[in-house]
């Protein structure tokens, strides 16, 4: 019944494994939530809220960190705070002299803000952004690697491999973190050790209907995997 009927029917009298009279439709598959519920946040607090709107106006990166600190268990202040991470990079990179863009400073709060919050795909987002931007700030990527970077960014995709939007944060943040590494590099050697390569995969098996996702990452990984 309904809009899959027709596409249905051509399998009543059994499979039909005849490759050009069968018609894929696959418009018919969005028709169908294939992971489940969406993931139920909370609605903000008043608090929450009001942080939310303070976090948007900062400039002062620093600044952002606190606030989401003092609300670590709310989900929206968090991923406001690492969007806006993700937006002061943007500006420092386009000539802006921003303060306190550096992995000394935020890593502390990215990684609490993104373990903490690992059920929730709009953090894990958000922080994954964070990370892309810091990777590609001068000198960081040593320092991210020793603070646990890679590995927070690995256990977000590894929680969220089914999200679309997590799975192309993940990838522009390796894709950055590759780059700044180069060949031969500690930083690469990590990416492999803690899991990159396979959780990569993944994404690109579960979403193998996607080929702009799973191109996007076919891009990336020879810079993990080769020498």
């Amino acid at each position: 019944r309904g809009p899959a009927a027709p596409y249905l029917s051509q399998c009543a009298s059994g499979p039909n494994v005849e490759q050009d009279k069968f018609e894929e439709r696959r418009e018919f598959w969005d028709l169908l939530d294939q992971d489940g519920d969406t993931f139920p946040r909370k609605p903000d607090s008043a608090e929450a809220t009001v942080a939310i709107e303070s976090i948007k106006a900062e400039k002062d990166a620093e600044a952002v960190a606190k606030i989401m600190r003092s609300h670590p268990d709310a989900p929206g202040v968090q991923e406001a705070g690492l969007t806006r991470f993700g937006g002061l990079f943007g500006q420092a990179r386009d000539g802006a002299d921003l303060p306190g863009l550096t992995c000394e400073a935020l890593m502390p709060t990215i990684n609490a803000g993104m373990r903490a919050h690992l059920p929730d795909p709009g953090v894990q987002r958000a922080g994954c952004a964070a990370l892309r931007g810091l990777a590609m700030a001068p000198g960081q990527l040593p320092l991210m690697r020793d603070a646990g970077a890679i590995e927070v960014a690995v256990a977000a995709l590894t929680a969220q491999y089914k999200d679309k939007e997590v799975a192309l944060a993940a990838n522009g943040a390796f894709w950055a973190m590759a780059q700044a590494a180069g060949k031969n590099s500690p930083e690469v050697a990590t990416m492999r050790t803690a899991g990159v390569i396979d959780v990569m995969l993944k994404v690109m098996q579960h979403h193998a209907w996607d080929q702009t996702l799973v191109g996007k990452m076919r891009v990336v990984l020879p810079f993990i995997q080769e020498d």
